[in-house]
């Protein structure tokens, strides 16, 4: 059983989202270092996200280190799956 995330919304960070490869973001959930929104349940920060990054597909989060090394939540985007054909 995995713990919920502690959001902690800090208006003086920008929002910005990173687009990652769906191979990537499955490492950083393998490792705990992200997840999707609904593991951070109902929470104001999520709004904050949705109103301030209109390009974020809300569906995804991931820890980053902010400006001064300490990690925080930000919005991510991940990478749709691709069919390949044969």
């Amino acid at each position: 059983m995995s713990a919920s995330p502690t959001v902690v919304p800090d208006p003086t960070v920008d929002v910005v989202v990173e687009s990652v490869p769906r191979n990537d973001f499955a490492l950083r959930e393998h490792l705990g270092t992200a997840g999707a929104i609904a593991d951070l349940g109902e929470d104001p920060v999520v709004d904050r996200w949705r109103s301030q990054a209109p390009s974020w597909r809300g569906k995804h989060w991931t820890y980053r280190p902010d400006t001064d090394g300490a990690l925080r939540l930000f919005p991510i985007n991940v990478a749709r799956a691709t069919r390949t054909t044969r």
